[in-house]
């Protein structure tokens, strides 16, 4: 009984987490942007903090790989962003560090620009972030150097002095 009422608590947590990406995507337009689908569904974005919605959301990426949706990627690592920054488990850090690899130069900055606010465990590797302090493109750049900034080593410090 307990696994069947944990299997419906998890599904009802991926179809909120659906339709929250579904509302942040949303294209409507009111004359008070506070008052829009999207700008709400940031807002809650930004106060989940259960630890259940992390493998929900690592499961979504992977779901939902290429450009066609950029837009609802963007929206699912602005989640995991906020919700790192709250609960900074090691294997979603590394995770999320990972995906900057494989995403375009605007899905980098929301991660770089997010993993800024995280506490960064000192073992974890941050090359693929050292990597892109070197780019040309000025705004991967200077996230890159702001995301660098959350990991207190002396390799990152000696990186930060380099680029700056």
């Amino acid at each position: 009984m307990r696994s069947f009422l944990s299997g419906i608590a998890a599904h009802r947590r991926e179809a909120y987490i659906e339709k929250l990406i579904i509302k942040m995507n949303s294209k409507a337009s009111y004359f008070n942007s506070s008052r829009t689908p999207a700008w709400r569904a940031y807002r809650k974005a930004e106060k989940l903090k259960d630890p259940a919605y992390l493998p929900i959301i690592k499961a979504y990426l992977e779901r939902y790989p290429g450009k066609e949706y950029r837009d609802q990627r963007h929206s699912a690592y602005f989640i995991m962003g906020h919700l790192l920054r709250k609960i900074p488990d090691a294997e979603y850090v590394r995770y999320y560090i990972a995906c900057l690899e494989k995403e375009d130069s605007e899905l980098q900055q929301i991660i770089l620009l997010r993993l800024g606010h995280i506490s960064i465990p000192r073992e974890q590797s941050m090359d693929a972030v050292i990597e892109l302090a070197g780019k040309d493109d000025w705004r991967i750049r200077w996230n890159a150097i702001y995301a660098l900034g959350s990991q207190n080593t002396e390799r990152c410090k000696e990186v930060l002095r380099a680029v700056i």
